[in-house]
């Protein structure tokens, strides 16, 4: 026998399901975000350190042995390089 009570239990039954499966779909959309997210945060860290390295590349030795005495007395190495690398690149 159908009676209303088992009819409301079935509508929110379906309304479950429905919430469900819109959550199902919203953690997969805010999953592929963060996977993107995560993927430009790599590919901006690899470029930064391919970016690093090529000012290093490009110093003499007495121009790395400054940086490196400034960095032994409590610079911070990275710091100094992306100075180097604004000076170098952006400000000519």
């Amino acid at each position: 026998m159908y009676n209303v009570h088992m009819k409301k239990e079935v509508k929110i039954k379906a309304e479950e399901l429905i919430i469900k499966d819109k959550m199902k779909s919203y953690f997969t959309k805010f999953d592929d975000f963060l996977y993107q997210a995560e993927q430009d945060i790599e590919h901006g860290e690899a470029t930064l350190g391919y970016l690093r390295y090529e000012e290093l590349r490009k110093l003499n030795v007495r121009q790395f042995a400054e940086l490196f005495e400034r960095n032994i007395a409590g610079e911070n190495f990275d710091k100094m390089v992306d100075e180097l690398i604004y000076k170098n690149n952006v400000e000519s």
